[in-house]
């Protein structure tokens, strides 16, 4: 797992103990913890965006001050819990394979979002969505 799975999974706790009331600090202090380099925008987001969706257990609305516009990354994030959900097979995957996954032939390139994602879900950090085929 690499910083940014390991920074969702941290952020994650730090809401969950209350030691942090908002999403967007609890991520700040988890990078921090676990990085030396400047922080990725688009794993950030994808963790916002799963936590402003209601797709983290446990992590409630009164936890985001600061709702993200339309942001690609975050729906990149709640389209992969999507795939997830739908099918189990796709947490075998590498966070490439999935992001090729969800990107289906669009050559953009994977900046760490699902890396947030897998972590999550591979922790049981996240809520399966019920979706309507």
């Amino acid at each position: 797992m690499n910083k940014y799975g390991k920074a969702a999974i941290r952020a994650t706790q730090l809401i969950l103990s209350g030691e942090v009331s908002f999403v967007d600090e609890a991520w700040n202090i988890a990078i921090t913890e676990n990085s030396t380099t400047k922080p990725k925008a688009c794993p950030r987001s994808a963790f916002l965006g799963l936590c402003e969706a209601g797709l983290i257990k446990g992590v409630q609305q009164t936890h985001v001050n600061k709702p993200l516009r339309d942001d690609t990354n975050k729906n990149h994030a709640i389209e992969a819990v999507v795939l997830l959900s739908e099918n189990d097979v796709f947490s075998s995957y590498t966070s490439l394979q999935l992001w090729r996954a969800i990107m289906k032939g669009n050559s953009k390139s994977h900046n760490f979002q699902m890396d947030v994602v897998l972590a999550l879900w591979n922790n049981s950090m996240i809520n399966t969505l019920v979706t309507s085929k």
